[in-house]
Formats: C-alpha cells, sequence, structure tokens
C-alpha cells in the first residue's frame, strides 16, 4: 500500500531538487555555454524561464510524480542517501543518454555540448532521486 504522505512530500523534494539544479545549471552556471554550443545551433529559442512556464512546471514535476512512484518498488534496502542517488543517477542517465543521442543525430551540435546536456540533466535527475530517497528513509521490505 502506498504512502500517500511520502509520495507527495518526495514529489515535492523532487520537483525542487530538479529545478533547483537545473536553474542553477542552466541559467546560472553554464548559462553562456549552453547558448552559444546547444541553444542557438539547434535554433532552440532562449527565452528567460518565467515566459516559458511549461518547462519550468510541467516537466519537472512530471518527472518527480513518476520518479517518487517508481522509487519505492526498486528500494533495495539500504541507505537512504546512497539508494536515492543510485537511483536518481541510473534514471538520469537511462533518460539523458537517449535525450543526448536525439540532439546529437538531429543537430550537427558536436559532442561536447551533447555531453553537457547529459550530464546537465542527469545531475538534475540524480538530485531528485536524492531528496526522493531521503524522503523516503528506510522503508520495511
Amino acid at each position: 500500500m502506498m504512502n500517500t504522505k511520502k509520495f507527495l512530500l518526495s514529489v515535492l523534494a523532487g520537483f525542487i531538487g530538479f529545478s533547483v539544479v537545473a536553474f542553477l545549471l542552466e541559467q546560472l552556471i553554464f548559462k553562456n555555454y549552453m547558448e552559444r554550443a546547444f541553444y542557438q545551433p539547434t535554433g532552440i529559442p532562449t527565452v528567460p524561464v518565467t515566459n516559458l512556464p511549461i518547462l519550468t512546471f510541467v516537466i519537472p514535476l512530471s518527472i518527480a510524480l513518476i520518479m517518487a512512484y517508481i522509487y519505492p518498488k526498486g528500494y533495495e534496502g539500504g541507505s537512504p542517501i546512497v539508494e536515492g542517488l543510485r537511483f536518481g543517477v541510473l534514471l538520469g542517465l537511462f533518460s539523458g543518454i537517449p535525450y543526448g543521442m536525439y540532439f546529437s543525430i538531429t543537430y550537427a551540435i558536436g559532442f561536447g555540448p551533447v555531453l553537457a546536456q547529459i550530464l546537465f540533466y542527469a545531475l538534475e535527475v540524480a538530485t531528485a532521486g536524492l531528496l526522493i530517497g531521503l524522503v523516503y528513509g528506510r522503508m520495511q521490505n
């Protein structure tokens, strides 16, 4: 039976973690690099985050909902930090690599920008997984 309180708290934690890391990486720390090496060559508009509410709310929320639902099904009994981080890194790579490959095949942007996008996305999802694991804590098998 699902613990609704833990599920909802983990969705919130995953959403916040993903959003904060995405903002830090893509809008602050590596903004100029991403605009020059990724967004401009692909033609993806680089508008302020506030003009794209679907990207800044719906996408991270849907990722957090899916992750919070899946996490307890794969829990192996270890430390919440290790379990959550392992879960987040794996999901980040499982979804980030095909995402990066799509851009690599569709646009001639080079290996560096594609690798950066994969790594940024994996870090964002890993953070969500870590926080989801911490919310769930140690679960009884």
